[in-house]
């Protein structure tokens, strides 16, 4: 009956985020608990109708490449392996344990173990926030999942797309080419003795614009530094970076050589430190990169 829509009819129109559903078959060996992420990897017959198409599930791995590595749904109601069960873009999950986040508030991201969540970010993988904590407890934890919009960077993803490489821009118009979408490592340094500390791995060609330092720990010795290095330590990208210096402090490198600054794929970044005596060096080197052809 046409006419405005009364309380009542909000009332029935209203459903809780939480009890929505879609029912999928589990195809992963094994059971797939509350609160799993998992994709979507084909589909089989309805249980009930025997023809329309039903989903099939499996977990999300932020390290896996494709669909794989991004994760649709989280399980809300768990499945036995070939049984069939109930996923959502939307879920509150209660009576977890929360205390490895910092606070409530904090982004849930899918981890590179496959089907879970984590408090990191992943580093070798696609980085992709899947929910939030409610709240932070060993034993009542809330996380709120949120897959509803969950923009992935995916390294894959970055490493085909031709307008994410940048090239420098001399005078004239400026050319898609030279506009590219940044890219930031952080690098955990430990305290340890003088020596170097290597990253591998390195996807693909980039630049570095900027490093700084974060000093994470109490200031140490008058000698102690840490420097950046294109593999080899007569490459050098920075200036050795003053770390004695209080805990949370930020230092940021005064010089980038243009000589060694362009990082090829499967580079190795090198982190060399020096330490005085019974000085402390762990700190987090964060380099600001470009994507270069």
């Amino acid at each position: 009956m046409a006419g405005p829509i009364g309380t009542n009819d909000l009332q029935n129109l209203a459903v809780e985020p939480q009890q929505e559903g879609l029912t999928v078959k589990n195809v992963f060996a094994g059971t797939l608990a509350v609160g799993t992420l998992v994709y979507v990897n084909g589909t089989t017959t309805s249980p009930a109708t025997g023809s329309n198409p039903v989903a099939t599930v499996t977990k999300a791995d932020a390290d896996a490449g494709g669909a794989a590595g991004q994760a649709a749904y989280v399980v809300t109601k768990a499945m036995a392996q070939n049984a069939f069960g109930k996923v959502a873009k939307y879920f509150v999950q209660r009576g977890v344990d929360t205390s490895a986040w910092t606070s409530a508030g904090d982004p849930v991201y899918l981890s590179v173990t496959a089907g879970t969540s984590t408090n990191v970010t992943p580093l070798n993988g696609n980085t992709q926030i899947v929910g939030y904590v409610a709240v932070k407890s060993v034993t009542a934890g809330i996380i709120v999942y949120d897959l509803r919009s969950n923009p992935v960077v995916s390294y894959g993803a970055l490493s085909g797309i031709n307008t994410n490489v940048v090239a420098d821009q001399a005078a004239g118009a400026i050319l898609s080419g030279n506009i590219g979408i940044p890219v930031r490592l952080s690098l955990v340094i430990p305290d340890g003795s003088t020596g170097n500390v290597d990253f591998t791995g390195l996807p693909y060609k980039v630049r570095v614009r900027e490093a700084r330092v974060v000093k994470t720990s109490a200031a140490g010795g008058a000698s102690d530094t840490v420097r950046v290095a294109n593999g080899a330590t007569t490459n050098w990208i920075t200036n050795a970076f003053d770390i004695n210096v209080a805990d949370q402090t930020v230092v940021r490198a005064t010089t980038i050589d243009d000589a060694f600054y362009d990082l090829a794929a499967g580079a190795t970044i090198r982190v060399v430190r020096t330490k005085s005596s019974a000085a402390n060096v762990a700190c987090v080197v964060t380099l600001e990169l470009d994507r270069v052809a």
